[in-house]
C-alpha cells in the first residue's frame, strides 16, 4: 500500500512503544501504512480512513500548538 504524504511525527507515538518498531524507514515521522502496522500490532483494525483522520488531527494540534503564543519565545 503506497503512502498519500501523510506523516505522524514520532514524539505523538505512545511511549509504550519504541517508535523505531513503526518507523521502518527511518524517517523521524510515521506514515499512514506505518502507523496502520502499529495500530495493529496494538490489536485494533483500523480502517485507512480513520489512520488519516488521526494525522490529520495530530497535524492539526501539532500546528496550532505552534502557533500558541504560549509556545512562543519572547523577542
Amino acid at each position: 500500500m503506497a503512502s498519500d504524504g501523510l506523516r505522524l511525527p514520532l514524539a505523538d507515538v505512545p511511549r509504550c512503544l519504541p517508535p523505531q518498531l513503526f518507523d521502518t524507514d527511518d524517517s523521524g515521522t510515521i506514515d499512514a501504512d506505518e502507523l496502520k502496522v502499529a495500530m495493529r500490532a496494538m490489536g485494533f483494525e483500523p480502517k485507512r480512513d480513520e489512520v488519516r483522520r488521526m494525522i490529520q488531527e495530530s497535524d492539526r494540534v501539532s500546528l496550532a500548538s505552534a502557533a500558541s503564543p504560549e509556545t512562543k519565545t519572547p523577542a
